[in-house]
């Protein structure tokens, strides 16, 4: 779970530079076209762009990753305990034994 956060961001950053070292705009087959390498000034690689593909293939998996187990272990009693706690917060006042059963929720 904690090695995910920074391959999603260095695949995401890969990503982009990727897409942009091979990405080409225009007319196919036209000498005018719009290669965003050569006004960044960074090195052109004609297949760059399909290594983008990839890096966006493992950032979409790594987010389903992180949403499918994003709460492995909450169950309905779970649920139900947070409620009794937050409506504890939530009280205005409370007894000395209603504070002990909200004290036992935690």
């Amino acid at each position: 779970g904690l090695a995910i956060g920074p391959v999603i961001i260095n695949a995401g950053t890969y990503m982009i530079w990727a897409y942009i070292a091979g990405a080409a705009f225009g007319i196919a087959n036209v000498s005018q076209r719009f290669v965003v390498a050569t006004y960044l000034d960074i090195p052109s690689i004609r297949t760059a762009s399909e290594i983008s593909i990839y890096c966006g293939a493992v950032v979409g998996a790594s987010l389903g990753f992180l949403w499918y187990n994003a709460h492995p272990g909450l169950t309905a009693a779970d649920l139900e305990r947070n409620a009794r706690i937050r409506a504890g917060l939530e009280a205005r006042a409370l007894s000395a034994e209603e504070a002990g059963a909200w004290a036992s929720f935690l």
